[in-house]
């Protein structure tokens, strides 16, 4: 299976949900010059990209055996006879980033952490907003980890994309992706 590469030049930052994230209840003086400062820096190191590919109802089969037998993820898929199936990346830029200000600045490394947050789930959002307008039938995405669907399912995601190869993206032995800001998910047609 072939899955194509999409690269996106810039996201939306939404300052709102960056607050969200970094779990601050109000936007001080001090916590804006923090949140504006790692926006800054954090900007030219994004590298927002992903690789899908649309999967046909024998593929999507085979991510049964890594769901449990009332998973919810059986449920999603009902009446799908395809998907597209994706992962999605900021690049490992954000993550030495983030490593470096662990040891200089906690309060930057929160901030950061909460910024990588926002935009990984804008670039799923975006993507999945782009393919809503080629396939109206789509459902909301659905990501390996949630509701019955083994972490491990990552592994077959990742070899019939062709991750590592395509966008860099690699994992451990605990299934958990690398770099960290990165997001694997279905999203099922009907």
């Amino acid at each position: 299976m072939s899955s194509i590469v999409k690269r996106y030049d810039k996201l939306n930052i939404s300052r709102r949900e960056v607050q969200y994230y970094a779990k601050c209840s109000e936007m001080t003086p001090e916590v804006e010059t923090i949140m504006n400062e790692c926006i800054e820096e954090v900007a030219p190191l994004l590298q927002p990209q992903l690789c899908y590919s649309l999967i046909d109802r024998t593929t999507i089969e085979s991510f049964f055996e890594h769901a449990t037998e009332d998973s919810a993820f059986r449920a999603y898929m009902e009446g799908c006879d395809s998907a597209i199936l994706f992962t999605a990346t900021l690049g490992f830029g954000f993550d030495r980033l983030i490593a470096r200000y662990e040891k200089l600045s906690m309060a930057k490394a929160q901030m950061l952490q909460a910024i990588g947050a926002q935009q990984v789930e804008e670039l799923c959002d975006r993507f999945c907003a782009e393919m809503k307008e080629l396939h109206p039938t789509s459902k909301p995405r659905y990501s390996p980890g949630f509701g019955g669907l083994s972490l491990t399912s990552q592994g077959l995601i990742f070899g019939l994309l062709q991750v590592p190869l395509k966008i860099g993206v690699s994992l451990n032995s605990s299934y958990l992706m690398s770099p960290s800001k990165s997001v694997s998910a279905f999203i099922a047609i009907r």
